[in-house]
């Protein structure tokens, strides 16, 4: 007995607990239509169209809320009675739903400024915004500028004359060099035409110019005896050249001997020293030159026939010499004449000779000493001095 009174204390709590919450439902249909009213009173301050359509909404607001209340009170009696009547049945969990809103706080982290972020903040700013990329234009369009300046300034130094003239110095040199690894070792059987062929791709020149080149450096630099005139013969032989080519040759380097030296003097009384010793060389250069064109072996038989290979008489009118300065200086002994070449001072300070331009394109230079006038080649009748 004594738990039933209990259970039927805990039903009448339940009863009494859901018509509270019955009549708290009603309240708040009633809050709602005082709002509605305060609403309507706000609208009819504000007056003009608003005004007539909040007046006619009251009505049916009001209207509404009783109805509301009305509704609410029967639903309530009848929550109540049917309460009683399923006293023993379960009731349904009701959840509260509670929403808290928690503020949050936010934490910039600042970074520390270091190599590497400044490097991508740059890197960011100039591929990213508009003033990064005309930066960047403008930085590339200096670079560019500068190695174009840069490339026109070395084509223009690797072409100068004397950029020209070094060039073809260092040519000369390893040509020189090339042939002189085989003949003044005693070689002169290795220089081959094949061995002259690849002397000839890698300075690129012809075999013409292969052979008045080491005429040239024979007259001035290396030793006259037999043993030259010999390595002289096996270059011609072995680049194939005719006894007129080398006879044209010995007649283009008279040209440019006589053009650097002047008119062949014998009696060089009244000349400086420095005059003297032009017109010393001029003759030593003009007895090898003399003795290379009367070699058979080289220019063939028609040194003293009109119009020959090497003919000498071409050779004495470019000099300005005459059939008796020929005669008292021709070579009839290399031994002999080593001895005589060997008291002459040579003059080897025309190493650029080589990077001029075509023969006969320099100016004829002017005898020191005497007149100061000079022949010029083909002049056979030149005065010959006493």
């Amino acid at each position: 007995m004594r738990q039933k009174a209990m259970q039927e204390t805990e039903e009448t709590e339940e009863e009494e607990t859901e018509e509270s919450e019955q009549l708290a439902a009603a309240e708040t249909a009633a809050a709602k239509q005082r709002e509605a009213k305060a609403e309507l009173e706000e609208a009819i301050a504000e007056g003009g169209e608003k005004t007539a359509a909040a007046a006619a909404a009251a009505p049916a607001a009001a209207a509404a809320g009783s109805e509301a209340v009305a509704a609410a009170a029967p639903a309530a009696a009848a929550a109540v009675a049917e309460t009683v009547a399923v006293a023993p049945a379960a009731k349904k969990p009701k959840t509260v739903v509670v929403t808290e809103v928690e503020e949050m706080e936010v934490e910039q982290v600042i970074e520390p400024l270091t190599f590497q972020s400044a490097a991508r903040n740059t890197q960011a700013f100039l591929t990213t915004t508009l003033p990064g990329k005309l930066v960047l234009g403008a930085l590339g369009a200096a670079l560019l500028g500068s190695l174009g300046l840069a490339v026109h300034r070395a084509y223009e130094k690797a072409n100068t004359a004397r950029a020209k003239r070094m060039r073809q110095i260092d040519r000369n040199r390893d040509l020189i060099e090339g042939l002189n690894k085989f003949l003044l070792a005693g070689n002169r059987a290795g220089l081959t035409p094949g061995e002259l062929r690849k002397l000839q791709r890698a300075s690129g020149f012809t075999a013409v110019e292969v052979f008045r080149k080491y005429l040239w450096y024979l007259l001035r630099e290396r030793k006259f005896d037999q043993g030259a005139v010999e390595d002289l013969v096996a270059i011609k032989t072995g680049l194939g050249l005719t006894d007129a080519d080398a006879g044209e040759a010995l007649r283009e380097r008279s040209a440019r001997i006589y053009d650097k030296y002047g008119t062949l003097m014998l009696n060089t009384e009244g000349l400086t020293l420095a005059g003297a010793q032009r017109k010393a060389t001029c003759m030593a250069l003009f007895r090898k030159v003399l003795y290379l064109a009367e070699c058979e072996r080289l220019v063939g038989r028609g040194a003293e026939s009109e119009g020959g290979a090497g003919n000498v008489a071409d050779i004495g009118k470019i000099f300005g010499a005459t059939r008796e300065d020929m005669e008292r200086l021709r070579i009839k002994n290399l031994y002999e004449a080593e001895l005589d070449l060997e008291g002459m001072v040579m003059d080897t300070s025309d190493e650029a000779d080589e990077a001029a331009a075509a023969p006969g394109g320099q100016q004829q230079q002017q005898p020191e000493g005497g007149s100061g006038k000079s022949d010029g080649p083909g002049a056979g009748g030149a005065k010959k001095q006493q």
